[in-house]
C-alpha cells in the first residue's frame, strides 16, 4: 500500500511539472508569436512606405521626361529611343 501511495504520489508530481512546462512552452510561443506579427507588421510599413518612394520618384521621372519629350523631334524619349 506504501509503494502504490508513494508511486501515486510520485505520478501527481510528474503531471504538475509536466503541466508546467507545458503552460510555459505555450506562454513563449504566444510571445514569440506576438513579437514576430509586430516584427512583420514594421517591416511591411518600412516596405510600404520604400514603394510610396518609389512611385513618387517614378512619378517625378515621367514628369520630368514628359517635359522634354518631342513627337515631332529627336528631343525626349521618343527621340532617344529612336535614335538608338
Amino acid at each position: 500500500m506504501i509503494i502504490a501511495s508513494a508511486l501515486t504520489w510520485i505520478n501527481q508530481k510528474a503531471n504538475e511539472k509536466y503541466q508546467a512546462w507545458i503552460d510555459d512552452f505555450k506562454t513563449q510561443q504566444e510571445e514569440l508569436l506576438k513579437e514576430f506579427k509586430e516584427e512583420s507588421k514594421k517591416n511591411t510599413e518600412v516596405v510600404l512606405q520604400e514603394l510610396e518612394k518609389d512611385r513618387e520618384t517614378t512619378n517625378d521621372l515621367i514628369k520630368e521626361f514628359s517635359k522634354t519629350d518631342g513627337a515631332n523631334d529627336s528631343s525626349g524619349i521618343n527621340g532617344k529611343f529612336l535614335r538608338n
